[in-house]
């Protein structure tokens, strides 16, 4: 597996006990409402529900989180109740855990690069919201290229939303789709490049370059 986080993150692992911890912490910390079952939380960090289930249990015994319940709805429309966990919003130490932990967790651009060249040919490769710090952008991370696979960039992102603990939001277009929509204005092309972003790719045979780099 890619290492998306610098060594920050491994600092961190040896001073809270397991890199799992940590992971799961992000989880928690970045999702303050969402309520997790134990089986959506072993796939979203990708650690095995016996390493999971021995940390949700120090949690538990530590005040961070507390026991909920989950209503999932079955491959036939069918809900029903389960046991699951939230953060407890009565904690006292949340926020401070929150400037510790997600402060000192550097996305590894060069890493998520080449594992999202492997995709396709890329000719443009955006960063926004929550991977810069723009919470209110419509996409966390825009890909333009040719012959893109979109089931090798879907696994890649779920490698990064694993270790920082949000679901991310991001679009995959074909450069001459791309380059068409740009020129109409497209709203949701408009709301990433005319605002704060990072550009870790840019080949396109034109400028996209507006307001706002």
């Amino acid at each position: 597996m890619v290492l998306w986080y610098c060594r920050r993150m491994d600092t961190l692992g040896i001073l809270f006990g397991s890199l799992a911890r940590v992971k799961l912490m992000r989880h928690f910390l970045m999702n303050p409402d969402k309520r997790f079952t134990v089986k959506e939380l072993s796939i979203r960090s990708k650690i095995s529900l016996s390493t999971l289930r021995k940390e949700l249990n120090q949690f538990k015994k530590a005040g961070l989180i507390k026991d909920t319940t989950v209503t999932v709805v079955n491959s036939r429309g069918t809900s029903k109740k389960v046991k699951g966990v939230t953060l407890n919003a009565s904690f006292p130490h949340s926020q401070s855990l929150a400037d510790l932990i997600l402060e000192n967790s550097t996305l590894n651009r060069n890493a998520l690069v080449k594992k999202l060249k492997q995709t396709g040919k890329l000719k443009l490769l955006v960063l926004s919201g929550i991977l810069t710090g723009t919470s209110d952008s419509r996409l966390d991370v825009l890909i333009v290229g040719k012959d893109i696979e979109p089931k090798k960039v879907d696994r890649a992102l779920r490698e990064v939303e694993a270790e920082i603990g949000r679901e991310l939001a991001y679009a995959v277009f074909d450069t001459d789709d791309f380059i068409y929509r740009m020129n109409m204005y497209d709203k949701l092309i408009a709301d990433v490049l005319d605002y704060p972003h990072e550009r870790l790719i840019d080949v396109l045979p034109i400028s996209t370059r507006r307001s706002i780099n």
